[in-house]
């Protein structure tokens, strides 16, 4: 009887040691943002980057199989966003409590909105693969606008063979740059004026 409760101890010992074992937990996945990446208004000719990044955190390795942009909007271009870096066509493996970065670009190539849909392929078990990431933007038409400062000039009593310079300042407060091609000065006595500086043409005026 008591050799019986020796084994019985013996075994309930071994099950308590087993039971106190480290249990590890699949890769896990996590994405910066919830579903969407906005990347706001972007003129035609422009682009710009944010940055996407992913987390494991579970505690075996995190393999990104594939990227994948799918579901284009009616008006998006296949290239107008791309993966600019961290991204070579190949695998990507993220160890337990590490990330990694994704730089996606937006270069718009005509007006309106964009939309695109980009899926992450993983092995990660708290999240069904792929994971989807909705990426949008808006593709602004440059529009220059001309101003100039002051709207007009007295000069006042200049006595003759003498001069006076006053300056004008043009300035493009748009969103496209701004062509000057020449500029002219007309009028009675337009031949005792002249521009003496800023006068080569053409001349680009950025936004």
């Amino acid at each position: 009887m008591n050799e019986c409760r020796k084994r019985l101890m013996l075994i309930c010992l071994i099950a308590i040691s087993f039971c106190g074992c480290e249990i590890l937990i699949n890769p896990e996945i996590k994405i910066q943002v919830n579903t969407i990446l906005d990347f706001g208004d972007v003129g035609l000719g422009n682009q710009s980057d944010m940055d996407l990044t992913i987390f494991n955190i579970g505690d075996n390795p995190l393999i990104i199989y594939a990227l994948v942009f799918q579901n284009y909007g009616v008006s998006t271009s296949a290239t107008e966003f791309s993966i600019s870096s961290g991204w070579s066509g190949q695998a990507v493996t993220i160890s337990s409590g590490q990330s990694h970065i994704l730089t996606i670009r937006f270069e718009p190539e005509s007006g309106g909105s964009k939309s695109v849909e980009l899926a992450i392929k993983h092995n990660a078990t708290n999240e069904l693969s792929p994971s989807l990431v909705n990426i949008t933007g808006i593709g602004v038409v440059p529009i220059p606008q001309f101003q100039i400062n002051p709207g007009s000039h007295d000069f006042g009593s200049v006595f003759i063979i003498n001069s006076v310079d006053q300056n004008f300042i043009v300035s493009n407060p748009g969103t496209g740059d701004l062509v000057l091609s020449t500029i002219t000065i007309s009028g009675t006595h337009s031949s005792e004026f002249s521009i003496i500086a800023g006068g080569f043409w053409p001349r680009v005026v950025k936004c």
